[in-house]
């Protein structure tokens, strides 16, 4: 037997099954490689099982020949016309390659994934697939770039991984690994910009080895999520004069409002023992407000921040009367902070309160 593109491995071995086959049939005996036919024997039938092994190498052959002919009777032995047989042993095995990883990362977290197949690359053998990425609604503000992250494994696992890069595309070469784990950091930021998404899907599996090369092309879809809280909060003046203006400042904090993302909250002025006729009327006074900053609106009691402004400032006039009404207090209440990011939302300083100081005397005369 000449082995042309096969191991041992790859077949039963020729003497073992001409001795299976020699001790069944009657007239026929084995010596070495040498095969005696006698009593009327004339052929020998002999099964070569082909090893069902998982090893990717592609289709592979081995040749059985004859040689030198004799005979115990003094004619001539003479070799027929064919003296070989050439068998393909066909490779069953499919390369598969697979992709797994996390569907949800927190920001600022690392995404771990696995690519790999199955099986191993017979020596000197090549496989390849390649990564596509898709940013949905990410940006490269938000995670490591992929062929970065690519990289900076396969030079971590060394040469011996047999891996290489050339793009988005790996390959895999035999002697090596037959999987790349790998991670894709996220960015933590302080961008109020909700949860966001990316998409990594694998494409054209090739191979050197002849074998069905395929891939699972299912995408996997990694949801960031956002770990910022936007919050609220109220200042103001603790005390204003009658006849004097009170100061208030409404603050978004934690972070910053990404592009086109908006948040909200509801302003009330509650009495406590003021009465409308000691204070101007807020909404008014914070509409005087809104119109000078542009990234600010006023809708009902619901003020709206735009990105570019964080600290909203307004004035409130307390009234000058002629009322000897003693000191009196109101306040200012925010509620039902919203965003349209999607992040979490709070209000860690809902209540200013501001006593107005009476300026009036009693004089009694006589």
């Amino acid at each position: 037997l000449n082995e042309l593109t096969t191991t041992a491995a790859d077949h039963d071995a020729l003497l073992a099954a001409l001795q299976t086959a020699a001790d069944n049939t009657a007239g026929v005996s084995l010596n070495g490689n040498t095969l005696t036919f006698t009593n009327g024997a004339s052929n020998l039938s002999f099964d070569i099982q082909g090893t069902d092994d998982t090893t990717f190498e592609g289709n592979e052959n081995f040749q059985i020949l004859l040689q030198n002919p004799s005979s115990s009777t003094g004619i001539t032995a003479e070799l027929g016309n064919q003296t070989t047989v050439t068998t393909n042993v066909i490779d069953n095995d499919t390369l598969n390659f697979t992709l797994s990883g996390d569907t949800n990362v927190t920001e600022g977290q690392s995404a771990n994934f696995n690519i790999g197949f199955t099986g191993e690359l017979q020596q000197g053998e090549q496989a390849s697939i390649t990564l596509n990425f898709d940013p949905l609604t990410t940006s490269a503000d938000d995670l490591e770039a992929i062929t970065q992250a690519l990289q900076d494994t396969i030079t971590a696992l060394g040469p011996d991984s047999g891996i290489s890069l050339d793009g988005t595309t790996l390959t895999f070469t035999g002697g090596g690994v037959n999987n790349l784990p790998f991670t894709i950091d996220t960015v933590n930021d302080a961008l109020f910009e909700g949860a966001e998404q990316f998409e990594l899907v694998l494409s054209n599996p090739t191979s050197t080895t002849g074998v069905t090369t395929t891939a699972n092309t299912t995408p996997i879809t990694t949801t960031i999520t956002d770990n910022d809280t936007l919050d609220f909060s109220i200042t103001g003046s603790n005390t204003v004069a009658e006849g004097n203006t009170a100061a208030y400042t409404i603050t978004l904090a934690g972070g910053t409002l990404a592009s086109g993302e908006s948040a909200s909250v509801d302003i009330q002025l509650n009495d406590e023992t003021t009465n409308a006729a000691d204070h101007a009327a807020l909404l008014t006074a914070i509409q005087t407000a809104v119109d000078a900053d542009n990234n600010v609106t006023l809708a009902g009691n619901t003020l709206t921040f735009s990105p570019g402004t964080t600290a909203f400032t307004f004035n409130l006039n307390a009234l000058n009367d002629a009322f000897a009404e003693g000191n009196e207090q109101f306040n200012i209440t925010l509620t039902n902070a919203q965003s349209t990011t999607g992040v979490d939302t709070s209000i860690s300083t809902a209540v200013a309160t501001t006593t107005i100081t009476d300026n009036d005397a009693v004089n009694f005369v006589l």
